[in-house]
């Protein structure tokens, strides 16, 4: 825009006031906190606004514009967030009729950074072939696998729970320090 020189006229006039609209807390759908890395919105909703702070997606606007008839029906907002490493994800809050503003919504689940656990269960001898029916249970934040999967598996593969039955007994070969990543038993045997 440019701006020619020359006189100007202040017209006085009300000062337009956005102010919050709805605040809806966002957490991660398995860990119940805040969802990382940092995330940003773009509001869908005409004449209302999005950003994200302190883990909450706060919508703002002009009420007049944005919700003109909230004292009597109830009014939706959306917005796409975009998180680093995961695809946008779309989410929507409603106000309902009558509500006072700023709404307070209840918490909202987001998808987690946590994107898929793929992989194959294998026999403890080399070259890993995979084990027949073997079943897995995942409890807790699953981060990552101590081992190294030994082969690439396509997306929807079958997982299934296991029970893993602990095998023989037996004695290190030589002393372990701590932080180590190998052992040497005595015996390999179970």
């Amino acid at each position: 825009m440019t701006v020619q020189a020359g006189p100007y006229r202040l017209v006085p006039g009300d000062p337009w006031r956005t102010q919050a609209l709805a605040l809806l807390p966002l957490i991660d759908e398995w860990t119940l906190e805040a969802p990382s890395p940092p995330t940003t919105a773009r509001s869908l909703t005409p004449a209302v606004g999005a950003h994200v702070t302190r883990g909450t997606l706060v919508f703002t606007g002009l009420p007049e514009r944005a919700c003109p008839d909230i004292a009597l029906s109830p009014v939706t907002f959306s917005a796409r967030l975009t998180r680093p490493g995961r695809p946008d994800e779309s989410i929507a809050v409603t106000i309902p009729a009558g509500a006072q503003l700023p709404h307070r919504a209840p918490p909202a689940a987001v998808a987690s950074v946590t994107i898929a656990v793929t992989g194959r269960v294998t026999a403890a001898a080399f070259p890993h072939g995979p084990v027949p029916g073997a079943n897995l249970t995942f409890t807790g934040d699953v981060i990552a696998l101590s081992v190294p999967l030994s082969a690439h598996h396509p997306a929807a593969a079958a997982v299934r729970g296991r029970t893993l039955v602990a095998g023989a007994g037996t004695t290190l070969a030589s002393a372990a320090t701590g932080g180590t990543s190998t052992l040497e038993p005595v015996s390999t045997a179970g």
